[in-house]
């Protein structure tokens, strides 16, 4: 046999009550998750007790049994059918949770794609007035060549035609 135990912390004008409520169970019969189940529904059920009835704050030990013995002895008794609904319920939750959790992943996925397309599509653009400005600066940078290069051209054939002419011309 297993125990599992659980503390309520309640403070009230008359100062700290502790209650604990425990169960004794075997692990061959019910899985943990369904005995925590069953003590949590307790807890719960017994809250209305806890706060109104007298006798559950201030009676001796077991004075709540007589009020609360035909609950428990339900409770005891679902707890198998309803412990395993619990577990169901509590996977479908947490199935619930995952899936939600994937679908917001897909979406910001989605989004990122997005955006890197975008930033893609700008990057693409972007090249492409690059590459017709660069052929731009490259035709102008040849032209400007090609103006030095006849600018020098003609400059070397005048020097030469000033050294060369007059002794040609002289000599005739």
């Amino acid at each position: 046999l297993k125990g599992m135990k659980f503390h309520v912390y309640e403070h009230n004008m008359d100062g700290l009550i502790i209650w604990s409520i425990s169960a004794v169970y075997d692990p061959s019969a019910l899985e943990p998750a369904q005995v925590e189940s069953f003590i949590h529904k307790i807890v719960t059920i017994t809250e209305v007790f806890r706060e109104s009835d007298p006798a559950w704050k201030y009676g001796s030990h077991g004075a709540a049994q007589k009020t609360f013995a035909p609950i428990l002895m339900q409770r005891m008794e679902e707890v198998s059918y309803l412990g395993k609904m619990a577990m169901v319920n509590d996977q479908v939750e947490a199935l619930k949770q995952i899936m939600a959790r994937n679908i917001e992943l897909i979406l910001e996925r989605g989004e990122k794609i997005e955006n890197m397309k975008d930033k893609a599509d700008q990057l693409s653009h972007m090249a492409s007035i690059f590459k017709k400005r660069s052929k731009q600066v490259k035709r102008q940078m040849l032209w400007q060549n090609a103006k030095h290069g006849l600018v020098l051209g003609t400059a070397i054939t005048a020097g030469v035609a000033v050294v060369v002419v007059p002794p040609i011309v002289a000599a005739l």
